[in-house]
């Protein structure tokens, strides 16, 4: 199989299977019921542990290739991307504001329109013909305008506990760092670590 920039080796992938799988046939048979039990499996654990290195190493050997070309691919379009977001930022914002310099003088034309209607200067269907002819563009050629709704938090200390997202991170640290912190506490559970 081919990535692209290196080929997968195959012979080595089939050995790591079949290690693999031995692994795994041994892990499912293993049983400890004596010290020497948990010797054999310490160093089944510690083979395992080998070909978990073999794994990640032959994985590497082929995805760090390929990251390091998608990571110069992003580094070579960054500029243009960016010049090329400043640009369309910019035509929106100057439609839009072009956009709602006549909504506002359409808003005003509609007010003018009401208070002769109101006034009996003119008459009620005139206003609305006239109310009619006020050009307020929802779309302009393929550009459509529309009204999206956005939450803004004014005030963090207002808001209620069940939108507040404890920092897990941080919690973790000042707790591992002695740190007393109500509703928190550090427990101790074993693991196992091959060396």
């Amino acid at each position: 199989m081919q990535t692209g920039l290196k080929e997968i080796p195959q012979q080595e992938i089939a050995v790591i299977k079949g290690q693999t799988t031995k692994a795994l046939s041994a892990a499912n048979s293993l049983a400890i019921k004596t010290d020497e039990d948990l010797n054999g499996a310490a160093v089944l654990l510690k083979r395992m542990h080998d070909v978990g290195i073999l794994i990640k190493n032959t994985k590497d050997s082929i995805t760090r290739p390929i990251n390091e070309a998608v990571q110069n691919v992003r580094e070579l379009f960054r500029p243009i991307e960016s010049n090329f977001k400043l640009a369309e930022t910019t035509v929106k914002e100057k439609i839009l504001d072009y956009e709602q310099k006549k909504s506002i003088g359409a808003e005003a034309k509609k007010e003018k329109i009401e208070e002769k209607v109101e006034n009996g200067e003119i008459g009620f269907k005139e206003g609305a013909e006239k109310m009619e002819k006020i050009d307020r563009p929802n779309q302009v050629g393929d550009v459509h305008f529309r009204v999206i709704r956005e939450v803004v938090i004014e005030d963090e200390s207002k808001l209620p506990r069940e939108y507040l997202v404890p920092d897990t991170g941080k919690i973790r640290r000042d707790a591992l760092g002695g740190k007393d912190i109500p509703g928190v506490k550090v427990t101790e559970k074993k693991t196992t670590v091959v060396t």
